[in-house]
């Protein structure tokens, strides 16, 4: 893997919303890199409208501890069934294309796409953390875990810790935080 490819910077919002962005997120079976992931979504957002899903289940090649599945309620069975994190890496590279990156706290899904094969310039895009950005906006809030901020800007979601359900989620954030932005 070129090196050049792994390294990224998080970028702060500048005069206008980008036009066009993909939202990721991953599920796993734990924290580590040991572990392994077991749902991979990307929501494309144009003109802060969803305009694509890539959503899927993935087989992690190991048992998945009760403790991930008592948080993300994925089961054994659920990806039994589903492609390896290898054989869906290229289609979910073309999804994302030239595309900027949001995600919460979207260093800890990177670097577990980027240990699994993501090969895309993560140099030549922007990539917006919206947990660093809430830090940034949000400075009267308890915390800035994604539940606190779903709960703080009254945003729906039908399902937490869930990939596409908080992708979409994540997207919703996103919007709030670069109005905020704006107001200061």
């Amino acid at each position: 893997m070129n090196i050049m490819k792994t390294r990224y910077t998080f970028s702060m919002f500048g005069e206008e919303m980008p036009s066009d962005y993909i939202v990721i997120d991953i599920e796993t079976t734990g924290i580590g890199e040991k572990h392994k992931i077991v749902e991979l979504a990307g929501v494309k957002f144009e003109n802060n409208k969803i305009v694509d899903v890539f959503d899927t289940y993935v087989d992690p090649g190991m048992p998945i501890p009760a403790y991930a599945t008592a948080i993300h309620g994925i089961r054994d069975a659920d990806v039994a069934d589903a492609p390896t994190i290898r054989e869906i890496m290229p289609y979910f590279c073309k999804f994302i294309g030239n595309s900027d990156i949001v995600g919460h706290n979207v260093r800890f899904d990177l670097d577990f796409l980027i240990r699994n094969g993501l090969d895309i310039d993560l140099q030549s895009r922007h990539i917006f953390d919206t947990l660093g950005l809430s830090r940034k906006y949000v400075t009267d809030a308890p915390n800035h875990k994604l539940e606190t901020m779903i709960h703080w800007f009254n945003i729906n979601t039908d399902k937490r810790h869930r990939a596409k359900d908080d992708s979409i989620a994540t997207g919703e954030l996103f919007v709030k935080l670069f109005d905020i932005s704006k107001k200061g």
